[in-house]
Formats: C-alpha cells, structure tokens, sequence
C-alpha cells in the first residue's frame, strides 16, 4: 500500500496462464464434470442406487402421507362447513317457518276482530232496523186510523151537510107549497 492513499487495491496479474481460473464454472451442469472419485466397485454403486431408492421412496411415503394428511384436513373442513351451512339453513327455515306461522296467526286475529266487528254493525243495524220497522209499522196503522177518522168525519160532515141541505129543501118546498096554497086561495076567493 502506498502512503497518503487511504484505500486499498490489487494487483492483477495479465499473463495467460495466470488468466482467471476458477474451479468451475457456474453454469456447467456437474453430470459434465469428472467425479473426484470414481466409485471403487459395483457393490459400492449397488449400496448407493439402494439408498438413493430408499431416499426416493421415503420422500414419495413422505409427500403421499402429506398428501393424505391435507385431504383430510380439506376433507374436515369442506365437512364442518357443509354441516354449519346446514345448520345455518335449518335455523333459518324454522325462524323463517315460525315467522310465516305468526304472521298467519295475526292475519287471522285481524280477520277475526273485522269479522266480529262486522257482525256488531250487522246486530246493531238489525236492531235499528227492526226498531226502525216497528216504529213504521206503528206510524203507518197511526196514519191509517188517522186517514180513516178523516174519511169518517169528511163522511159525516157531508152527511150532516146534506142533511142540513135536504131539511132546507124541504123546508122550502114546504114553504113553497104554503104559499102556493096560499096563492091559490087567494085567487079563489
């Protein structure tokens, strides 16, 4: 480092066999690279492909437990909300049954207080109407007998006055007669 500087750098080497080397290169798939180790003997690569298998077979148990673990959870869940939907729906059909049969209940209340209403008006008017019907009947007899007095007095009255006429006539006439009497004997004498 040299002095009065404060920061700190290296020094990189141009040649062609220092050139950047690195163990291998990140994008390289490692199947394309030598192994450091070549297996030693077909029993070693038995072992290995038998636990590779066994490694296999115990992560496909593994995800198949998962797996199954997961339908029965979904399986709980999909089944404690079906059965709170139900739940749900019954409560709701009996508020709504209870509701309708109250709702009845009183349109029947309503019914029967205007029908009992009606049936006081109807008494009330059968009675006015009987009393109304009384009354008429009384005052029609009342105007009958009034009407037949009338005619009976009128018949007496024509009567009277035709009696009072008839005795003037014959009143008359007898004076008539007197004097016609009277007249004539006088022209006798």
């Amino acid at each position: 480092m040299a002095s009065g500087r404060k920061s700190e750098y290296f020094e990189i080497p141009l040649e062609e066999g220092d050139a950047l080397k690195s163990p291998k290169s990140p994008f390289t798939p490692r199947a394309l690279t030598t192994p450091k180790t070549a297996p030693a003997s077909a029993s070693d690569l038995a072992k290995k492909l038998e636990t590779a298998s066994e490694r296999r077979s115990r992560a496909l148990q593994e995800t198949v437990e998962k797996n199954e673990q997961h339908v029965q959870k979904v399986t709980a869940t999909v089944k404690d909300t079906k059965e709170s939907t139900e739940h749900k729906i019954a409560e709701l059909k009996e508020n709504l049954e209870m509701d309708l049969a109250l709702k009845d209940r009183r349109r029947q209340q309503i019914l029967e207080e205007k029908i009992g209403s009606a049936k006081k008006e109807t008494e009330k008017v059968k009675k006015l109407r009987s009393s109304l019907s009384g009354t008429f009947q009384e005052k029609l007899k009342e105007i009958e007998i009034d009407m037949s007095n009338k005619e009976n007095n009128r018949r007496s009255i024509l009567l009277s006055v035709k009696e009072a006429c008839k005795q003037k006539i014959d009143h008359v006439s007898e004076v008539q007669s007197r004097r016609s009497l009277s007249t004539s004997a006088q022209e006798q004498e």
